[in-house]
Parts: C-alpha cells; sequence; structure tokens
C-alpha cells in the first residue's frame, strides 16, 4: 500500500463492517489509534483499548461485536513486548481473528503467522524499505479469501504503492537480512553500556513524575560503526555527570 496505514485501513475493511469491534492495548501506536477512534468510528466500527498485560484475557474484554484485536509485537513507542503466541491461542479461543503489526521486528526477527495470527502488517516506511525514502505499507493474510478482500480493497482505494516506491521498497529488501542484525548488535551493545552507567539513571519520584517506568530510554539506534555510537554515549553521558 502507499502508506503504513493504509495498510492498516485495508486489513481493518477487509474483515470488519459498520456495526463490528476491533480490540486493541492501550500501549497502540498513535498514529494506529487516531485512524482507528477518528476515522473508522465514523463507519461505525468500534475500537477499544486495554493495558496490554490484560488484553491475553480476551473472554473478559471481548463484547458480542467483537471482530478483531490489533497488536504490536513491540509496541511504539514505549518497546512493550508481546506475547504472541499467548495472545493467538486466545483470539481462537474466542473465535476473533488476530492482526499483528510487525513493523519494528519485521520477518528477520518474527513470523506471526507461525503463532497463529491471521494478518500481518508492516509500516514498510520503516524497517522493510529501511533507507528513508519510501512511504509503504505491507499486508499479509493466512486466508486466501482474506488476501482477496485486501487486494480488492487496494485497488478500490487507491491504496495500491506506485511504481517506483514499489521498486524503492524491494530494493531495501535485498539488505534486510544484513540491517536488522547489524541494528540488533548495535542496540544490544548500546543497552549494555548504559545498564553499567550511573548517568543513565535518576531518583525514582522523578521518574514516577515523569511517567518513566524503569527501563525506559529512547535510542534512535541504526546500521552506524557501533563504537561511533558507543563514543558519542559516553560523551554525552559524561558531560552530564
Amino acid at each position: 500500500t502507499g502508506a503504513g496505514l493504509a495498510g492498516l485501513l485495508a486489513a481493518v475493511l477487509a474483515v470488519c463492517q459498520a456495526g463490528d469491534h476491533v480490540l486493541c492495548p492501550a500501549e497502540l501506536y498513535g498514529g494506529s489509534v487516531v485512524l482507528l477512534s477518528n476515522e473508522l468510528t465514523r463507519l461505525g466500527i468500534e475500537t477499544s483499548y486495554v493495558p496490554l498485560a490484560d488484553l491475553y484475557d480476551i473472554a473478559k474484554h471481548r463484547k458480542p461485536n467483537t471482530k478483531l484485536v490489533l497488536a504490536e509485537v513491540l509496541s511504539n513507542p514505549l518497546l512493550v513486548v508481546l506475547d504472541g503466541p499467548r495472545l493467538a491461542q486466545a483470539c481462537q479461543e474466542q473465535g476473533i481473528l488476530l492482526l499483528i503489526d510487525s513493523s519494528f521486528t519485521t520477518p528477520m526477527l518474527t513470523q506471526p503467522l507461525s503463532w497463529g495470527a491471521d494478518m500481518v502488517w508492516h509500516s514498510a516506511t520503516k524497517y522493510l524499505a529501511g533507507h528513508s525514502d519510501v512511504t509503504a505499507g505491507v499486508v499479509v493474510a493466512r486466508d486466501p479469501a482474506i488476501a482477496k478482500n485486501l487486494r480488492r480493497l487496494a485497488t478500490n482505494l487507491g491504496l495500491m504503492l506506485a511504481p517506483m516506491d514499489s521498486w524503492l521498497a524491494v530494493r531495501g529488501l535485498k539488505t534486510l537480512r544484513l540491517r536488522m542484525r547489524q541494528h540488533s548488535e548495535n542496540a544490544m551493545s548500546l543497552a549494555r553500556f548504559l545498564a553499567d552507567s550511573p548517568a543513565a539513571g535518576a531518583p525514582p519520584a522523578q521518574r514516577a513524575s515523569l511517567g518513566i517506568t524503569p527501563g525506559v530510554i529512547r535510542l534512535s539506534v541504526g546500521i552506524e560503526e557501533v563504537a561511533d555510537l558507543l563514543v558519542d554515549l559516553e560523551h554525552a553521558l559524561g558531560e552530564a555527570l
């Protein structure tokens, strides 16, 4: 699709109609929340949110009209980790479809269809394309009937990705494995460095007042030389002390 959120739009409309309900974690990406709560509500599709820790109890939070559960492998931006197989099993027990946003992990790190998810959605703008020169979305469905609906919606609503953007996205896929490996190695190196740094902490009361829970830190870690990233961090934290 022409953008990540266009993929989400197609995924929801492929299985939901007016009168249906979508259940999501409260930690969901803000752009997804805006689309679901502001735009799809006008089409008669209801959305509600519960903390991710409670979402696994689908039987408790579902409604008679619940058709779909949407969740992220890693929430954006706090990176709360989803127990995908557990959620997939809970959805299957209740007969509810599961849509997984795997934008941050890509197929290199997670394969939600193997958990039992019904659809997987990617904002290819992020890691799949990987070069900050294209906006795109991808939706993959387990059921051929849902896949057919996705194609129909993408065509009829003008959600298809343009030829040049498609070429750029495919070009990005050629380096996906290398990039994700380096992203992961760099992120782990920085996490280990920060775990041992006294400058990475703050008084508990101050953190609580800012809504920062233990372990929260936001860094944009790319595929740069990790030694350069560590030097930058060490310098910045040294200045802070």
